[in-house]
């Protein structure tokens, strides 16, 4: 099934390299009229514009893929969703859904909808707008659809009132609506070719309801926002009247271009830079506990870490150490579990496994490898500088068990692509749990539940358990949070126990931002995202 969905994200890249190539080629046609002339914005105006810089750029505005970094950046300016996840207090709000209820069976989801939203257009946001949305996805099947696998069907009660039906009860849903935004039905119905769900319109274009609306974008480039006049949030008060993403690949350029005052925001700074920025009283490093927890999956599929003792053997011989110390500059946590120690139900009870090379070798002979004597293949997201650490720290230390390390370096949509094929050459890959709401069930569901081997790519090691199966269908049926608790703890220690991988950090999500730029709070239910409408620019020249 996955493999449809990931034809379908196939398709935008598509879009975008033929548009790029058009961008780059095609003459534009000689105008009927001069153009008006046009005058260069204010000072004042600039000032209050915001500009931010990351090494991904968003292939799409298409909020399907919110779960990804690069387009989830996009939402979060460009759309709304019926919930919103407030970081402080670690509980759900009411944004596009002003109030709910939730059925006597648990099945039922009843929401009352904003009557005064309008999306970019200008027409209104509905109940209609809210099933289309639940509908399409379900379709697509891909991005943030993992949140909705328990969505039977969607009524539209009234203009204002949707019921979403559950199949079974779902203690998680509710957690997932923050990454569902709601599309603008008409939109997508206009500008749809050969059914593409509006797949290549949303390639330049945005059809959401959020504070500020694209305004124009060079494709790997950047990406320009402006204030939505008719939000519906209102804009009384201090509010910033624009963004613009930058897409640098190169700290190195992040870093020169926010000294030089061509960046507000660096959203991707050199680790080893984070020192330095932190002694200089003109910028501010703004560093936050995450979920992301980052580490080796093994492909339990393949010859040789089919083996625990191998495995075992292998994590043994993994300094996680030196990859906080010489990888992330000290700037995060070691792991000792795929559950991250800042979502609820994270079990601390599990012990750190010891960096050990003598118990490693040990290990190794016991499984029958006392000399080593094969090779390791690991594919990793390559230019990521915690990553190519850990391959070096790996290549040492398996070489001194008579164990070859063959890097794979290749970009993201590659891995993703050879993640979800049991057939593909690596034997491990460094990988990261990157949960797509503040939830456990979520954070663990995709990436350790038999279900879910080559969907989405996020089982990467293609392991799985009947007993975590049964634990994970118990919990997510269980309204008690004392007994969920107990039953996510215990999912935890099997995963741990079973070394489905080397749990080596929990990152932190650090940006450098000028010492004007007031208001960011890190929401760990939108990853690597700016709340840009709840910033403010205070003295920006």
């Amino acid at each position: 099934m996955y493999r449809k969905a990931f034809a379908f994200t196939n398709l935008f890249i598509v879009l975008a390299l033929v548009l790029v190539a058009c961008s780059a080629t095609a003459e534009p046609p000689a105008p009927t009229e001069p153009p008006a002339p046009t005058e260069p914005p204010a000072a004042s105006a600039m000032s209050n514009i915001l500009t931010a810089a990351h090494s991904e750029y968003a292939f799409t505005f298409e909020p399907t893929f919110c779960n990804w970094s690069d387009v989830g950046r996009i939402c979060v300016v460009a759309y709304d969703a019926l919930l919103k996840y407030k970081p402080d207090t670690k509980e759900l709000i009411p944004w596009v859904a002003k109030e709910w209820k939730i059925s006597d069976d648990g099945l039922t989801y009843t929401f009352k909808i904003e009557e005064r939203i309008k999306f970019h257009d200008g027409s209104e946001l509905t109940a209609s707008d809210v099933k289309f949305t639940f509908d399409r996805l379900k379709a697509l099947d891909d991005g943030v659809a993992q949140n909705l696998h328990a969505v039977g069907s969607v009524d539209v009660v009234d203009d204002y009132t949707v019921a979403i039906n559950l199949s079974s009860p779902n203690a998680a849903f509710l957690f997932g609506l923050p990454l569902v935004f709601i599309i603008n039905e008409d939109g997508v119905k206009a500008n749809e070719v050969d059914g593409d769900w509006g797949a290549a319109y949303l390639l330049q274009n945005d059809l959401g309801s959020g504070p500020y609306m694209l305004t124009s974008s060079i494709p790997e480039q950047q990406a320009v926002f402006e204030k939505f006049d008719d939000y519906w949030k209102g804009w009384e008060g201090d509010h910033i009247d624009g963004v613009t993403f930058l897409w640098i690949k190169e700290s190195a350029t992040q870093r020169l271009m926010v000294e030089n005052g061509e960046l507000d925001i660096s959203m991707e700074p050199s680790a080893d830079d984070l020192p330095v920025w932190k002694e200089n009283p003109d910028y501010q490093v703004l560093s936050a506990d995450s979920p992301v927890v980052f580490g080796l999956d093994y492909r339990v599929i393949k010859e040789h870490v089919d083996n625990p003792l191998v495995r075992k053997a292998l994590t043994l011989a993994v300094d996680a150490q030196y990859v906080l110390d010489a990888g992330v500059a000290g700037y995060g946590s070691l792991a000792r579990s795929p559950l991250a120690s800042s979502l609820p139900y994270h079990n601390s009870d599990i012990e750190l496994v010891p960096f050990d090379m003598d118990k490693a070798k040990a290990l190794l002979a016991e499984a029958g490898y006392p000399d080593g004597g094969f090779t390791v293949k690991i594919g990793y997201e390559a230019g990521q500088p915690w990553k190519e650490r850990t391959i070096e720290m790996l290549q040492q230390n398996w070489g001194k068990l008579g164990v070859k390390v063959e890097p794979m370096g290749m970009d993201y949509m590659a891995q993703e692509a050879m993640q979800q094929d049991p057939k593909s050459e690596p034997d491990a890959y460094l990988h990261h749990i990157w949960p797509s709401a503040a939830e456990p069930d979520i954070a663990l569901r995709p990436y350790f539940h038999g279900d879910h081997k080559g969907k989405f790519g996020e089982n990467a090691s293609y392991w799985s358990d009947p007993e975590v199966d049964r634990l994970f269908d118990e919990g997510i049926v269980e309204a008690d949070p004392a007994k969920r608790e107990e039953i996510y703890r215990e999912i935890q220690k099997r995963i741990v126990d079973a070394t489905t991988a080397s749990w080596i950090l929990e990152l932190p999500f650090s940006i450098v931002a000028n010492k004007y730029v007031q208001g960011y709070i890190y929401n760990p239910s939108v990853h690597q995202s700016l709340d840009v409408y709840n910033m403010r620019l205070e003295g920006k020249p």
